[in-house]
This record gives C-alpha cells, structure tokens and sequence, in this order.
C-alpha cells in the first residue's frame, strides 16, 4: 500500500468569526511545486493535473480537515459537509466550520491571529507520469489520486532554503536518468551521511557509468545501526539503469565488512552484462578485495593496495560450537581463494593463494599484478634515454666535412682522436646507465 504523501501551500486562510468559519485556496492544479527529493535524496519538482484534485473530491468517502495533519484533531469533515472542496480554474477551494471543541478554537484563533497561515493536503497517488523541465529536473504530473486530508499548518514542509526538512516520509522514487546522478547515501546510528554508494554517468561516453565503493560492507540493515556501510540491498537499487549500459567503472576504496555481503554484491555485479573495470583508489582489503575481482579488468595504481586474509568471526559456545565454526571459516576461504583464481597467472596454484591469505597479505599494485591479472597505473619506470653519441653528430657539431681535399693527413688525425674521445665516453655512458 501506498504511503500518504503531504504537499504545503503557502496560501493564507480567511476567517469569519460566524460559526469559525475559515476558508482558503488548497492548491493550484497545473502549478509546479517547489523543489522536492525523493526517498534516495534526489530532487523534482511536481504539479497536480486539472481535474485530479476534484474526481479525488468526487471518489473520496470521506475527506478530514485536520490541524497540522493530527488525526486526532479533527476540525472538520466533507462526510457532515462541515469540509467543503470544490475544484475551480483558481485552484482548489475549500470552506470549512470547524468544530466548537477546545482544540477547535484554539486552531481557529491560531488562524485568525495568522500564527497559522499556510494549507496542506495528504494524498495518495494512484497514476503519474514523468518528464522534464526546461533545465532537465524531472517533472512529477499526478493525474490520479485519492484525497485523505487537508490541513492548517505553521510552516512549509518543503522549502528552497532547507530542501531536506520534511514533515512526513512520502512514497516517490524518480526515475533514473542518466543525466541524474544516483546515490545511496550511508548514514550513522544518529542519522549523519558517513559515506556514500554512488552511480554516475561517464562524462562524453553514452551508456556507460560509474559506481563508487567508499565504505565498510554490510549484509543486512542491521549492520546499518552499528556503522556505515554498504550492503547489497543498496547495490541492487543501483542497478537498474546499469543493465542496458555498455561500460562500468566500479571504483573501490574500503577495508572490507561482511564476508556474505561482499559475496552477495561480487555476484550482483559478476551478472552485470556491461563490460566491468575495477579499479581500486585506494585500498581494496578484506572482502572488498572479492569485489574488486567482479570486473572483466582490475586496474590498480602503483601506490594503491590489495589486502587479502583469513575470515574471522566472533563465537560463544562448546567446544562442539567452536569445531563447527572453524569448518564454516575453511569453507569461506575455500570460497575466497575460488574467486582469487579466476584473475590469477598463469602458473600461480592454489597452494600459493592460500599462502598469501593465510599470511594477511598487503600488496601495492605491482606486486599484486605478480599474482594476479591487474593492469598497474602510473608504475614508478625511469625512462632510459639513449645518450650515446656517433661520429656523423660530433661532425655536425664541429662543422667536419666528410670529404676535405688538404690536408688530408690533418683530418685523419683529428678523426682518430675524437673517435677515441667518443669511445670514452660512450664507455662512461654505459656504465652510468648499468648502475642506476
């Protein structure tokens, strides 16, 4: 079922102190709405289609006018026809006698004193479509919808100046664009961003993206409440615009997490059509190291490092408990050492993996790229130049000619001492170049 989504106008209510009468404008169909995000924080804007508002009036059983969308103060009703609602071309038009009861008055006094000014209304959607605006936002167009609640409120939920203030959770994902960057945002037990899981479009490359690992990894949304991290259920709603692309980068900086969560993830991405290019920033320890190994090519620079261990786990039990746990742990390596082999040399075995991981290795990219089939950036190479020098340059610099009729003699001479001077030095040369 869809959750109630709240939208506020900053539309002023009149009063009539007959009977506390209050009336006001709901909302203007075909109006855009303020800039608004989505569950995953990406922003749209919205606007409500003529005629929606008043077939929702029309279908409704029953609609409330509440004070600041409190089901329990309820000032109002369409089922006793003390709520009025009618669609017009002005917008959506609303009369209301709110009731004679002590919260009733003190709403009423409230919006007669202009403390409260501003309307709001609960709906559910039932039918919309997309588009884009002018500077390529997406566009929300609600076009059926069911009609809860209207409601005096103090303040807007959604404001230019704090877009991520929000009264109430609203049940909207955008729709992935490439243009529109997809992120899953990692936050603290206390609500903060720690980090992120991010999907971006390559810059002047069509159908192809990049997908960012720069946290621990989880296995499920509990580990969420102990520390940032990603866990599979966050890549896979990543994933969607992936499965048309041609090309993704999946750049990797993280020490690792759950064993099962990385496998989960290393198998998501492994069924990804598109060619995929690991590439490890920084470090790619523990079971972040078995993602790296999802791409088709794992590209390292020089000074980043590829960690591979021993599972670990904490356990409480009898020693039948305990025997039982470091069976499910060879099994885990087994399973480790399975993926290492698919990017392994040829010639590296098994025995030597197992080697590596039993002994926590560290590794930078060139001496993991002896292991494993890794393409090293950036790998410190001093260029040798050629130095030496022959006789045709020395004569170019002292203007010899090759042919000179007298004296002849004079010429051999000065050639045979700049040819022993050249072999010196050549000699010199060589030398130099051997010990550096």
């Amino acid at each position: 079922m869809n959750k109630i989504e709240v939208r506020n106008m900053d539309i002023s209510m009149n009063t009539n102190d007959n009977d506390m009468m209050v009336d006001g404008i709901v909302n203007v169909p075909n109006q855009r709405s303020q800039l608004l995000m989505d569950r995953r924080g990406r922003k749209f804007y919205e606007e409500i289609e003529q005629g929606a508002f008043q077939n929702a009036i029309n279908e409704a059983d029953e609609i409330l006018f509440l004070a600041d969308h409190n089901k329990k103060h309820i000032l109002a009703s369409t089922k006793n026809n003390s709520l009025l609602l009618e669609e017009t071309e002005q917008g959506v038009y609303m009369t209301a006698n709110i009731v004679d009861t002590s919260y009733g008055q003190d709403a009423y006094k409230l919006i007669k004193s202009g403390l409260i000014s501003n309307m709001s209304f609960g709906f559910v959607v039932l039918e919309d479509k997309w588009s884009k605006t002018e500077n390529g936002t997406p566009l929300r167009t609600v076009t059926k919808m069911a009609l809860k609640e209207v409601s005096s409120v103090k303040n807007p939920a959604y404001t230019q100046s704090s877009i991520s203030a929000r009264s109430l959770d609203y049940d909207v994902d955008v729709p992935f664009d490439k243009e529109v960057n997809n992120v899953v945002e990692i936050r603290d037990i206390n609500g903060e961003v720690e980090g992120r899981i991010e999907l971006r479009e390559k810059d002047n490359e069509p159908e192809a993206f990049e997908l960012f690992f720069f946290n621990e990894i989880g296995n499920a949304s509990w580990d969420k409440f102990f520390s940032e991290c990603t866990i599979p259920q966050d890549v896979i709603d990543l994933l969607e615009p992936i499965k048309s692309a041609k090309r993704v980068d999946i750049h990797i900086n993280s020490g690792g997490g759950s064993v099962f969560g990385g496998y989960a993830i290393y198998n998501l991405l492994r069924n990804v059509e598109a060619k995929k290019r690991c590439i490890v920033d920084g470090l790619a320890g523990s079971i972040a190291s078995v993602i790296a190994f999802a791409g088709d090519e794992i590209v390292m620079p020089s000074n980043s490092i590829l960690m591979i261990h021993k599972p670990t786990c904490g356990i409480r039990g009898n020693a039948d408990d305990l025997a039982k746990q470091i069976e499910v742990l060879n099994t885990v390596q087994r399973g480790l050492v399975e993926v290492y082999m698919t990017k392994a040399k040829e010639g590296v075995t098994r025995e030597q993996i197992n080697d590596l991981i039993n002994a926590e290795t560290y590794m930078t990219g060139v001496e993991a790229s002896k292991y494993f089939d890794i393409t090293v950036q950036n790998a410190c190479k001093k260029k040798k130049e050629n130095r030496s020098f022959d006789l045709d340059q020395i004569k170019d610099v002292f203007n010899i000619a090759d042919e000179v009729e007298e004296p002849r003699n004079e010429i051999e001479v000065l050639s045979e001492e700049i040819n022993a001077e050249l072999e010196k030095l050549n000699a010199m040369l060589k030398e130099d170049m051997e010990n550096e």
